[in-house]
């Protein structure tokens, strides 16, 4: 199985390709939740405390009649053309491979509305990590920590690193 991971941080996304559980690809550009922030800043006219605010609220859905959505596209527009490279390096690289998921990380990942916009942009299965998965965890204590769980996908894989 291959697949692709999206990981869209503050201040850029990292693309990666697993094919058979191994790195084939990676791929950083300078595009993420901080310039998506700064659009609708610009665009809509707000401080960058409410345009963070909308971002994650509204992103990339109709509400709002879609006036989010629509500052919010050119840019993820932009993620999606570094997407497609990737794909088409790994299937020139890989002529029988087929990436048959996409995993989105980060905090960029949590955006309403972005997977299903993966999915229908690219023909494939787009999911959120949720990088609790398996991993027991008082939900009392962790809500925040559970709910935000694409925030700490880099620092459970770094705690887990050493555990089979």
């Amino acid at each position: 199985a291959t697949t692709l991971i999206v990981s869209i941080g503050a201040a850029g996304t990292t693309l990666a390709i697993l094919h058979q559980g191994i790195l084939v690809s990676t791929y950083s550009i300078p595009i993420g939740g901080a310039a998506m922030t700064k659009a609708i800043s610009a665009d809509l006219g707000f401080d960058e405390r409410t345009a963070e605010e909308y971002k994650k609220t509204y992103g990339l859905t109709q509400d709002l009649e879609g006036k989010v959505a629509t500052v919010l596209l050119p840019i993820v527009k932009s993620i999606f053309t570094e997407v497609e490279k990737s794909i088409k390096f790994y299937q020139e690289k890989y002529p029988q491979g087929r990436i048959e998921t996409i995993i989105l990380s980060g905090g960029g990942a949590m955006l309403p509305g972005l997977p299903s916009v993966f999915a229908q942009s690219f023909g494939i299965e787009a999911e959120v990590i949720n990088p609790w998965n398996g991993i027991f965890v008082d939900q009392r204590i962790f809500q925040d920590a559970i709910i935000h769980g694409p925030l700490f996908t880099a620092v459970i894989g770094l705690a887990l690193r050493d555990y089979e």
